[in-house]
């Protein structure tokens, strides 16, 4: 059999055999399908060739497949449906884009230190016509089985943390443009002598003034909706 190329994780799968075979392992011999079952975001259990074994019931739902089986042996990607899992022949790792993947990047790192790793990514899936992008922090942890290896992934989405931070950045960048304009505008105030002069540049602060507690007003209630504390 031809080796199939890659551009970054080796694109080499365990067979469908084995595949349900260890998802057998897995799902009658531990306990942890009922724990990853009880968390509150993704998490799956992969192989040592990145194949999903197990995966909770979120990821079921959130991407409309009605069982397991759907998504056993797949690749995280390819379970997700992510614009570059398919790229290459190898599937999910393999492509150019994949080398800068967080999740490939925390799976490669896993396996190759045998210790946690945790990484941040953008994932953004296709659906039909649809495009979605998602935030996500993905840990990959090492666990032995029954004497073999697999991976436990958990798969945290937080688009909502990255949008705040953005709005955040955005609002301190405007404060201290303002804050700046008053300083310089105060000092101007410091060495004018003409009361015309100095009255037209305390309307200037007053203005500036205004649109700082304006600004401030609005992160204020942009963090109540952000934590549901808004009122009308």
């Amino acid at each position: 059999m031809n080796k199939i190329f890659t551009h970054f994780a080796p694109a080499e799968r365990a067979g469908d055999e084995v595949v349900f075979a260890d998802k057998t392992l897995v799902t009658s011999n531990t306990v942890l399908p009922s724990i990853l079952e009880s968390l509150p975001y993704v998490a799956a259990i992969l192989n040592a060739e990145r194949q999903i074994i197990f995966v909770n019931k979120i990821l079921l739902s959130l991407f409309d497949y009605s069982e397991l089986d759907q998504v056993v042996g797949k690749r995280l990607g390819e379970s997700i449906h992510c614009i570059h899992a398919f790229e290459e022949e190898g599937g999910c790792g393999t492509s150019e884009s994949c080398e800068y993947c967080g999740a490939v990047q925390s799976m490669m790192e896993c396996l190759d230190q045998n210790k946690d790793i945790t990484k941040e990514t953008r994932i953004t899936s296709k659906r039909g016509d649809n495009l979605d992008s998602f935030d996500f922090s993905i840990k990959s942890t090492p666990i032995v089985i029954l004497e073999k290896n697999f991976m436990i992934l958990t798969i945290r989405d937080i688009s909502d943390e990255k949008r705040r931070q953005m709005l955040e950045r955005i609002f301190f960048h405007d404060v201290l443009n303002k804050a700046g304009s008053m300083d310089g505008l105060v000092e101007m105030l410091e060495e004018m002598d003409d009361p015309k002069e100095i009255k037209r540049m305390l309307s200037v602060i007053q203005t500036v003034t205004h649109e700082l507690v304006g600004e401030i007003k609005s992160q204020r209630d942009l963090s109540a909706v952000e934590n549901g504390d808004f009122e009308l």
